[in-house]
């Protein structure tokens, strides 16, 4: 996929979201996720870009509803930024 994480994982931190890049999408769910979604993206000749955001449970999140209102915020940047 052309989607920029870099940039993606940069604009999450500026929103205060830990966040770091991994070629490895991790167990068989999670890795079956995205490797079908490219597949898809493929096979049907899309233009489309993907990112699989994997949000990992945490305890460390003491305030959820921040934490979902600043990974909201970064996902709408990037896509009226359309990286």
């Amino acid at each position: 996929s052309k989607f920029d994480c870099k940039h993606f994982s940069e604009i999450l931190r500026e929103n205060g979201v830990q966040a770091a890049l991994s070629s490895k999408p991790g167990n068989s769910f999670c890795n079956n996720i995205f490797y079908a979604s490219l597949e898809y993206i493929a096979e049907h000749n899309k233009t489309s870009k993907m990112c699989f955001l994997h949000v990992p449970y945490s305890d460390k999140i003491s305030d959820v509803d921040m934490f979902h209102e600043r990974l909201e915020a970064s996902i709408r940047q990037v896509i009226f930024a359309n990286i």
